[in-house]
């Protein structure tokens, strides 16, 4: 929270082109209550310092579309929510040496399941989104380096294809 204090502060008279994001991929010991009160209290020195910067926050299990329903947020009109989506998981994370265990490499994509696997979350955030009244952001998605290139072709399209249908931006 302290941190927060000191970069709103800093960064208070920057364009309204900077966005601040509060933590990236909240999980563990901050999934549900504990990280909503952290939410709360780090946006709250935020807009003392900076009452109308656009701040980023996303829900825990590292942006899970599956945990906005726990989000708590304020009625603030400068928040954009941010989820992350790397569905379907055994195609996006395989070889990925930092997954226990190492999931096998040779993963095609994009299969009527994955895409359903895909798309899955984008729909949740939706439905959040239109009876949250909160523009989403999808933050994060994409595959390892360890999938074939074609198949990652069709993946970033079908999923940008996907988040913009949907009517939500992304990054990549």
């Amino acid at each position: 929270v302290m941190l927060w204090e000191q970069i709103a502060s800093r960064f208070k008279d920057k364009g309204d082109r900077l966005v601040l994001e509060l933590y990236n991929e909240p999980h563990g010991r901050m999934n549900g209550e504990p990280w909503n009160v952290l939410v709360s209290r780090a946006l709250g020195v935020v807009r003392k310092a900076d009452p109308s910067r656009v701040v980023v926050i996303g829900p825990t299990h590292w942006n899970s579309a599956g945990d906005l329903a726990q989000l708590k947020l304020p009625n603030d009109a400068n928040l954009i929510v941010t989820v992350h989506d790397y569905n379907p998981f055994p195609f996006t994370h395989q070889g990925a040496e930092w997954v226990s265990p190492v999931l096998p490499t040779g993963v095609t994509c994009c299969s009527a399941a994955q895409i359903s696997d895909t798309t899955g979350p984008l729909d949740v955030a939706k439905t959040w989104a239109a009876a949250k009244r909160y523009p989403v952001y999808v933050g994060e998605f994409g595959a390892y380096s360890k999938a074939d290139e074609a198949s990652r072709i069709t993946f970033n399209r079908t999923m940008r294809d996907a988040i913009e249908a949907r009517g939500m931006t992304w990054a990549y």
